[in-house]
Formats: structure tokens, C-alpha cells, sequence
């Protein structure tokens, strides 16, 4: 959203989506995809709350909502490991299009690694080195095991690369000399 319309037009709409995917989670709560959207909703809202430049307050703001949506994730990644009743329910319509997307354990931890690393851009815009450090130890076990179990998929490497890359810069950050030599 925020490559193609104003801030304030931007967070409008996350509000919206975020709306309408609370009452789908409160309506189906074991729904991996409607707790994906949620997430991803309120992913947007935090990256356009933090634009055009992370302002200390906007950052401090987007936080909680960024920690929500990678909870959303997290517990989504979970009940797919679980195989939950229901998780993969309401199914679409039979001539959905959206039907050839499907929710996946892979991509759902994708989600985590992601939105781990995210947090963690956040945390170090405020100098929270530790918390950044730890967030970014998460998303780079959730990126090797990705990797490991698909080392084709360039993404997952290049995302593990930068991980590690920020993992250094957080410890060099907060002193942390044996992290950095690590």
C-alpha cells in the first residue's frame, strides 16, 4: 500500500483490513488464512506508521502492532505443525481462483522468520540492541531451517545472509564481542 497511495490513505485502509480480519478470526479462529490476512494487515499498518522515516514515537507505536502480527503467525505456524481441526477451514468456493493458494507449513514459517526480522529492524531503530539481537536469532533459526529443507529456494538462503548480517551489527552495537566473533 504505501508504494502507491498516501500515509494517511495507506493506514485507512490497513484499519479496514484490519477490521474486517478481526471479525473473520473471531468468526474462525483456527483459520490459518484469516490469521495470515490479520497478520499481514497488521504488518502494513506498522510499516506505513513508520514512514516516510522511523520517528522515534511512530516506531514505538508500530511495535506492539508489529508483535501482534507475529504472534498471529507464530500461533498459525503452530497449529499447521499440529495439523488443528479446522485449520485450513472455510474452504473456498470450488471456482475460486483464490483456491490455488493454499496455506502451507513452509510458508507460514516463512511468515515467522520474516515478521521476526521486522521486529527487529524496529527494536534496533530504538537502540534496543538486546531485544534486536533476540529477534533476529529467531527469524535466523526459522531462515536454516528453511534452507535446510530447501536449499533451492534462493529467498530463504539470501534472507538467512542477512539475518546473520544484522545479527552482527546488533551485537557490534551492544559490545557484545564473543556474538560478533560468532
Amino acid at each position: 500500500l504505501s508504494y502507491y497511495v498516501e500515509r494517511a490513505e495507506a493506514l485507512a485502509l490497513a484499519n479496514n483490513a484490519i477490521a474486517i480480519g478481526e471479525q473473520l478470526v473471531r468468526e474462525y479462529p483456527a483459520s490459518a488464512e484469516f490469521r495470515r490476512e490479520l497478520a499481514n494487515a497488521l504488518s502494513c499498518k506498522s510499516s506505513n506508521l513508520i514512514r516516510p522515516s522511523p520517528a522515534p514515537q511512530a516506531v514505538a507505536e508500530a511495535i506492539p502492532i508489529r508483535r501482534r502480527a507475529l504472534e498471529l503467525n507464530e500461533a498459525t505456524l503452530a497449529d499447521l505443525r499440529s495439523n488443528l481441526p479446522g485449520v485450513l477451514q472455510p474452504e473456498r468456493p470450488k471456482d475460486d481462483e483464490g483456491r490455488m493458494v493454499s496455506e502451507s507449513r513452509l510458508w507460514a514459517e516463512f511468515d515467522v522468520a520474516l515478521k521476526s526480522r521486522s521486529l527487529a529492524f524496529l527494536y534496533q531503530t530504538q537502540n534496543d540492541w538486546r531485544a534486536a539481537a533476540d529477534m533476529l536469532n529467531q527469524s535466523a533459526s526459522y531462515y536454516k531451517d528453511l534452507v535446510e529443507q530447501n536449499p533451492s529456494v534462493a529467498t530463504f538462503s539470501l534472507n538467512l545472509a542477512n539475518c546473520f548480517r544484522d545479527r552482527v551489527d546488533a551485537a557490534k552495537h551492544d559490545n557484545d564481542r564473543k556474538q560478533t566473533a560468532a
